[in-house]
């Protein structure tokens, strides 16, 4: 009789997976793709509200500087938003701003990004110190898409300012 030769068994460590480990390798993968597919798109949403508040607020920034930039009134008649007139480039008086409003579709179209903004300025008079009327104040509310609101407010005077040493 002649013996019959069994081939060797392979040591254990150089086994192939097993389908259970297969499986297992596989759920850990997939939990950890989900896991960071969710940080990368709270990022880039996190980034559209910041470019969105961004906006806003260069939206605010300009038309504030238009309105406070505007001389006081020398008349007691306001032809401005309130009068009708919604031509901002053509207000004489920083009181024609009152309640005006417009809609501003700063889009970027590379970016796809061309929703409108709604901006309103109201002012306000206050007496000061001496309970006059020199001062005015000036607050430019943005509204973005998204709904959040920005509003930037400002304290103008109508004393002409002046140099140290003059």
């Amino acid at each position: 009789m002649t013996p019959t030769h069994r081939p060797a068994r392979r040591p254990i460590s150089s086994r192939a997976f097993t389908l259970a480990e297969g499986l297992i390798a596989t759920t850990i993968l997939s939990i950890a793709t989900v896991g960071i597919l969710t940080l990368v798109s709270s990022a880039a949403a996190q980034a559209q509200a910041v470019r969105e508040d961004t906006t806003a607020l260069s939206l605010a920034r300009e038309l504030l500087e238009l309105t406070a930039g505007a001389p006081f009134a020398t008349s007691a008649t306001v032809t401005g938003f309130s009068g009708g007139n919604t031509n901002a480039s053509t207000y004489d008086d920083i009181r024609d701003f009152n309640n005006y409003t417009d809609t501003v579709t700063p889009g970027d179209a590379t970016a796809g990004d061309v929703r409108p903004y709604a901006r309103l300025v109201t002012v306000s008079t206050t007496g000061g110190p001496s309970n006059t009327t020199d001062f005015r104040v000036v607050s430019v509310t943005v509204i973005p898409p998204s709904g959040r609101t920005i509003t930037l407010t400002r304290l103008v005077s109508a004393a002409e300012p002046t140099r140290a040493g003059t």
